[in-house]
């Protein structure tokens, strides 16, 4: 449900009531709405932060950083929700925004940015580049999976299926390419 309307637009009644219990039993697992929020976010974005972490632990290389991308494209499609959940408290901001950088973000960005950060492909002229860089492929992975529903009325095909993920995941693979050749 936070995925589904964000954390303001739920209530713990109506979560209560999805998952078939009275709301006072939900204190006795969380005890306050933002609580239970802190759980989902962990659950959601604990696992994409191991894998990022699993993924920069060996200097960037074009073919590490492809298969960084799918790995990070696949793993969103896998788990939806993560995508609604980050969405929802970037467009609140405050405390939901401060949540995510605090407890997740500030992490996995250094640990990109600093394999990021030793290829002169990646950061020259400017060393903040590739923070930019970061910052553009991972919009481009979320926005994918949130804007699915937009782009199927658009374009009139499923961006969810399996050849149309295919050909987004090269499309973004070809960008990364293009980031590592001589300017």
């Amino acid at each position: 449900m936070f995925a589904e309307r964000g954390y303001d637009a739920t209530s713990l009644a109506e979560i209560a009531g999805r998952v078939g219990i009275r709301t006072p039993s939900l204190y006795n697992h969380f005890k306050s709405k933002r609580a239970l929020y802190v759980a989902v976010l962990e659950r959601n974005l604990d696992s994409f932060s191991s894998l990022l972490a699993e993924s920069v632990v060996e200097p960037l290389t074009p073919p590490r950083a492809e298969a960084l991308i799918e790995a990070a494209i696949r793993h969103h499609l896998r788990y939806p929700h993560l995508a609604r959940l980050i969405q929802h408290a970037a467009l609140a901001g405050g405390a939901q925004i401060e949540l995510l950088l605090g407890r997740w973000y500030d992490d996995i960005l250094e640990q990109v940015a600093s394999v990021v950060a030793g290829n002169p492909a990646l950061t020259a002229p400017d060393p903040t580049r590739a923070r930019v860089v970061i910052m553009a492929f991972h919009s481009m992975v979320l926005g994918y999976v949130t804007l699915a529903p937009l782009h199927r009325k658009l374009l009139g095909g499923d961006p969810l299926a399996p050849e149309a993920i295919e050909h987004y995941v090269e499309l973004l693979s070809e960008l990364s390419r293009s980031l590592w050749r001589p300017q």
